[in-house]
């Protein structure tokens, strides 16, 4: 419930930050593609455009199976990046805003009048900063690179090529995997500033942003 509480009350933060995002990114790479594909990004003045089926056609080559591969990830990880960035500055707030919101509006006083101790209510802000605000990053971030490549598989069907070959399962399941397992680590580098934020948190009478 202390972290049910935690979701509710910074609901825009840790679900429509990272849904705005990833929806915005999506509709910049669409709108990205359909340029492309009216002939606004070309590679020369000759009118030639882009030449879909010679990329389709290095991606179908079996002797370049593992560059593609590891080219995906490399893509994955990026288009995910965005979502990270922003999370980072949710998870930032979130914790310069734990305690000392509940002080601020004396929230503090109804809360201690339940049968949760302080050591509860702490630590279950800092399992949301350390552990829920990434793993919501990593869930946008997969989720977000997934959609762009659907939006990139139907722009290559448009143009009448087999987009098969941008989804290699093994390259996403390796950066899905890597991706979330790198949460526990994360969790690990982070503790020390988000106990520095929560302290200045707690301790600041007024602006801790500038502690």
């Amino acid at each position: 419930w202390l972290l049910k509480r935690e979701y509710w009350e910074h609901r825009g933060g840790l679900l429509w930050a990272p849904v705005v995002t990833s929806a915005i990114f999506v509709f910049f790479s669409i709108v990205g593609l359909a340029l492309v594909g009216f002939g606004v990004r070309q590679f020369d003045g000759g009118g030639d455009g882009l030449k879909i089926s010679e990329g389709i056609a290095q991606l179908a080559d079996p002797s370049k199976a593992a560059e593609v591969g590891a080219a995906l990830e490399l893509v994955i990880y990026m288009l995910g990046n965005p979502i990270f960035i922003v999370m980072a500055f949710v998870g930032f707030f979130y914790c310069l805003g734990s305690l000392y919101d509940d002080r601020k509006d004396r929230s503090i006083l109804f809360w201690k009048s339940l049968p949760v101790s302080d050591a509860q209510t702490v630590a279950s802000k800092v399992f949301t900063a350390a552990i829920v605000v990434p793993a919501i990053a990593t869930v946008g971030a997969i989720v977000t690179s997934l959609l762009i490549l659907v939006v990139l598989s139907v722009f290559v069907l448009l143009h009448g090529e087999n987009p098969v070959y941008f989804w290699d399962i093994g390259a996403i399941a390796r950066a899905s995997f890597n991706l979330i397992a790198a949460l526990p680590i994360y969790a690990l580098w982070a503790l020390p500033t988000i106990g520095w934020l929560m302290l200045c948190s707690s301790w600041s009478k007024s602006m801790p942003f500038l502690w």
